[in-house]
């Protein structure tokens, strides 16, 4: 499945004002939102690390990994209770059941007025997770990039936030208001919270507190052109629509990079 994309900023006091214009747009009432999300490291495999024995010679090549997002929707209600990672090893637990594994690609360099990218999801359940976890194929956290000066210090790490935000459908795209909040702690937690913190604890990754609006049309086959053409001039004219309201753009695809490091 690939994903064509826009971006908008929303800031804080344009917020309510943004969700009446797209609720006129889409014909329809915001949909409140609330997801928890955990990023997650995977390690290489060693099968591709050994070199192949017919040609020990042979430099082999580096594995290409991209982080993955486990994601979970909550209800407003769920915030300041338990919600452990497996929190039942039974199958016909929704609450097992609920979890989502998102692996998004880097976005492909062809398209220059949206972001078009690969994106793999999997249903899983909180045990298969914690399996996981425990065999050393992923790690929880984002690593920070030698940039910017800590590479392997884990306690800055992004490792699970949450997001808050408002969804409508306007035709095949997809609209969601949203923004990401942390945990009020001055240590990121090192394994998946047992308890969720309260809604009113949360505190914004921005610290202006503002908005992000995203516009998202999916597409089955990336190999139809005819598919592609048309996301794009949906979303082309989404953005013509807000011109005079937000500045619907496409990021440059490297801040929008995946690999792991």
């Amino acid at each position: 499945m690939h994903e064509l994309l826009l971006y908008g900023q929303v800031p804080v006091p344009r917020h309510e004002q943004v969700l009446k214009i797209l609720a006129g747009v889409a014909a329809m009432q915001p949909q409140p939102l609330y997801e928890r999300q955990m990023i997650f490291r995977p390690s290489p495999s060693t099968e591709h690390i050994k070199p192949d024995k017919r040609y020990p010679n042979r430099p082999v090549k580096p594995q290409t990994l991209v982080y993955h997002q486990l994601i979970k929707a909550l209800a407003e209600n769920e915030f300041g209770k338990e919600s452990p990672l497996a929190a039942d090893s039974d199958a016909d637990d929704a609450s097992a059941r609920s979890w989502l594994m998102r692996a998004q690609e880097i976005p492909e360099p062809e398209t220059k007025t949206v972001t078009l990218r690969q994106v793999r999801e999997t249903e899983v359940t909180g045990a298969n997770v914690q399996n996981m976890l425990e065999s050393g194929n992923y790690r929880l956290g984002l690593q920070l990039s030698s940039k910017r000066g800590n590479a392997d210090c884990c306690s800055s790490c992004v490792k699970e936030f949450f997001l808050e935000g408002h969804r409508f459908v306007h035709k095949n795209v997809v609209l969601t208001v949203f923004r990401l909040l942390r945990a009020n702690a001055i240590q990121p937690p090192s394994a998946p919270m047992a308890t969720l913190p309260s809604l009113e604890s949360l505190v914004p990754l921005d610290p202006s507190g503002g908005f992000v609006l995203e516009a998202r049309v999916r597409v089955d086959d990336r190999s139809k052109p005819k598919l592609v053409s048309a996301a794009t001039d949906e979303l082309n004219a989404f953005r013509e629509m807000m011109r005079s309201s937000i500045d619907m753009k496409a990021p440059d695809r490297l801040a929008l990079d995946t690999r792991v490091r």
